[in-house]
């Protein structure tokens, strides 16, 4: 199941490229992933109860709560275990030998394990980020063999040196009151360190942990309660503009612990009591007890849930808004089709951290990995390469701390056609545009959509010929579809477009290709959204003896509207303008040479009396390629084109009524500049031509091509094979 809130990421590693086949830019500062706890129950003040729904009394606990679960991954030979939300690789097993604190640092230093020597003793906080607090006994995911006693991490007691932190495995408890003399069992890790979070005071009553992503409030009210009362205090709670309040779970409010200070333990960023505050998750073996943390020291243990704690909350990222995400609403990895997805990083400065979660149809999680890119890094990947059991994946979710994220799809089958489409930085917040439908014996149209949301829908997909389709789609459900499997496997060629009613909280995308009948090979689609504008830019006409342009213009409104088409030269010289009317609900759909443009078409500009939306095609006259890409909403003053292939085409559009400096960036994956050139457009121009022949200096070890502008413009992409069988193409991102 998706999470409710917005996974949350914590502090900084680092990492050498052995650790984990998911790890991007080795030996760099990066953050991990702060996991749920493991806790999916609910609970009252006694027993185990259904989980509460909102207003509902206990209301906001852990287990309303599901994050990303742990991760684990067995080497082969057995011996070590990759946290794969952390990236730490750990010791599988203990050698059931209990030591003192000074001979388990010198045990962890001298262990040479699985090829590898760097081990050390871990931190407390590294040591906690392996507690499964829906266990006991031990507390630990069963991957690991454990003692169900006591183990030292690194950490000295920050007021006594002659003291050390440790964990038991019993219940999972941190506590600092062990003498260094005493002896305690010992697992070692390797990778890392997971450092301590930074704190940003953003002064309106609230803390940013920028390491983790977590927003807290920085001063308690000062008054104790018992665990009821804070959970409904919390999930009541208005602050800072965020109505998202919640209870941390045990895990998040030790991440904000500080090891090296006492009375209180934690960052004076906070104003804080040096007392016991309440977190979310109950005891495991008691119910009638949840987990505390004391910040006098910052040990966590267990209270009862009628005594009184302070209360301190915390908000993850908007519930359900899936804020600074990408969405990958369909995959299809099953052995005929293959499917690429690409993520890149389109910042000069900052770091981007996230995880890679797959789910089932169901919206059932199955693997979650940690990314970390440097500044304009490029991380590709063929999902059935990277994940186990590819074809149990329905769709992925890049969850990010960063509003500098971008990507796309693509989908495949070898040697016969191919497509891309941008990944979903959004969705819907009403209803869903098919501008396109075709169901013939030439064609058919597959429809693939998720549900975002944590209640079911009932999704009516209202068809232009006056027919209605009725869908059910649960929450977190992926569903994937033709539109002649909607009517029992028979073609449709009277329906040309659609509208899907209460579509809010969905994503989704559609493709259209060509049949086996047809003898062709085409492939194209796009993203499935609620965009609209009344001007649309088509960047590129293509009509000769290979090629010809499709274009396509919905009209989603039940009135009537004017199109108003404007063809413009590459020099950027107007000509003659046309206007098309176009009835309510309907479509126009047509090649180039349809519009009857004026000689010397380069491009043009669609003006229209109401919101429309729409999108292009080129294809090749001989029926083996086909690229396409929505028009609707792209343009702007910077953006990526993202992948740079055997070959690839570029254009640019300006598309103001003032000359435009167009600087181009071609960039290797790792985020390196290859090269860079000025382009320099004048009103209305358009430049069109291969990347290798607008740059000054040889790009082929360019993956993709960054570019900003001072004036708006649009971009476009097309990418083929060299066997001249396959095409996709991309706007700029």
């Amino acid at each position: 199941m998706i999470r409710k809130k917005i996974i949350h990421l914590i502090s900084c590693l680092f990492l050498s490229a052995s650790l984990s086949p998911i790890l991007i830019n080795s030996a760099q500062a990066q953050t991990y992933i702060l996991p749920d706890t493991g806790q999916i129950k609910c609970y009252d003040n006694s027993v185990q109860i259904p989980c509460p729904q909102p207003g509902e009394a206990f209301y906001g606990q852990d287990g309303n709560y599901e994050g990303l679960q742990p991760t684990y991954q067995l080497s082969p030979d057995g011996l070590m275990v990759t946290n794969l939300n952390t990236g730490l690789m750990w010791q599988q097993a203990d050698d059931g030998v209990s030591r003192d604190w000074y001979q388990a640092v010198a045990y962890c230093e001298d262990l040479d394990l699985g090829g590898h020597s760097d081990w050390r003793l871990p931190s407390r906080m590294e040591l906690v980020s392996i507690v499964d607090y829906g266990r006991y006994d031990p507390a630990i995911n069963p991957v690991f063999s454990a003692q169900s006693s006591l183990y030292w991490s690194d950490s000295t007691e920050a007021d006594d040196a002659d003291f050390a932190w440790y964990v038991s495995f019993y219940y999972g408890d941190a506590y600092y009151g062990e003498y260094k003399s005493y002896t305690n069992y010992v697992r070692c890790v390797r990778g890392g360190p997971l450092l301590n979070g930074s704190f940003e005071d953003n002064g309106d009553g609230s803390v940013t942990n920028t390491s983790t992503g977590l927003v807290w409030q920085q001063a308690d009210d000062g008054r104790e309660r018992n665990w009821q009362e804070a959970l409904s205090y919390c999930e009541d709670l208005e602050l800072a503009g965020k109505t998202d309040w919640r209870l941390p779970n045990i895990r998040e409010l030790q991440s904000i612990v500080d090891d090296g200070r006492y009375d209180p333990a934690i960052d004076p960023v906070f104003s804080a009591q040096s007392s016991h505050y309440w977190s979310g998750s109950t005891y495991a073996n008691l119910e009638y007890s949840a987990w505390d943390v004391d910040f006098g020291y910052g040990l966590a243990y267990y209270a009862h849930k009628g005594g009184a704690n302070y209360v301190r909350c915390v908000c993850g990222g908007p519930s359900g808004s899936f804020e600074n995400s990408l969405i990958f609403p369909h995959i299809a990895s099953n052995g005929t089709w293959e499917t690429d997805i690409c993520i890149i990083n389109s910042s000069d400065s900052d770091t981007l951290s996230g995880a890679l979660s797959a789910y089932s149809n169901s919206g059932r999680e199955l693997l979650a990995t940690s990314i970390s890119l440097l500044p304009n890094a490029r991380w590709e990947i063929t999902v059935g390469d990277f994940f186990p059991n590819s074809s149990d994946i329905g769709y992925l979710i890049f969850w990010s701390n960063s509003t500098n994220v971008i990507g796309y799809t693509k989908f495949y089958v070898e040697g016969r056609y191919r497509v891309a489409l941008p990944a979903a930085a959004y969705v819907s917040s009403s209803d869903i545009y098919i501008p396109h439908i075709a169901s013939d014996a030439n064609w058919w149209t597959g429809i693939s959509l998720l549900n975002t949301t944590s209640s079911s829908k009932t999704l009516t997909i209202q068809f232009d010929n006056g027919v209605t389709s009725t869908i059910g789609i649960a929450a977190y459900e992926h569903r994937a579809f033709t539109v002649r499997d909607l009517f029992a496997g028979s073609m449709q060629p009277d329906i040309q477009s659609a509208v899907i009613r209460n579509a809010s909280g969905i994503a989704g995308l559609e493709l259209f290709g060509s049949t086996e009948n047809s003898k062709n090979t085409y492939l194209s689609g796009i993203l499935l959204d609620d965009k609209t504008t009344t001007a649309i830019y088509y960047p590129h006409i293509a009509s000769d003896s290979v090629w010809w342009t499709g274009i396509v213009a919905y009209n989603p409104s039940l009135a009537s509207c004017n199109l108003n088409i404007t063809p413009f030269t590459d020099d950027g010289a107007s000509l003659t303008p046309t206007t098309i009317t176009l009835a309510g609900e309907k479509k126009f759909i047509g090649t180039a040479r349809d519009l009857n443009f004026p000689a010397g078409t380069a491009w043009f500009k669609l003006d229209s009396t109401l919101p429309v939306t729409g999108f292009q095609l080129f294809g090749t006259n001989d029926g083996n390629q086909m690229g396409g890409y929505n028009c609707a909403g792209i343009g702007g003053t910077e953006g990526v084109f993202a992948k740079t292939d055997v070959w690839t085409g570029i254009a640019f559009v300006n598309v103001e009524n003032a000359s435009a400096a167009v600087m181009m960036t071609a960039y290797g994956d790792s985020g390196d500049i290859i090269s860079e050139e000025t382009l320099h457009l004048g009103p209305y121009e358009k430049v069109v031509g291969l990347p290798s022949r607008l740059f000054p200096w040889d790009i082929s070890a360019a993956t993709y091509i960054g570019y900003s502008s001072d004036r708006r413009i649009v971009g476009f992409q097309l990418n083929g094979s060299p066997d001249n069988m396959m095409l996709d193409a991309l706007p700029g991102l």
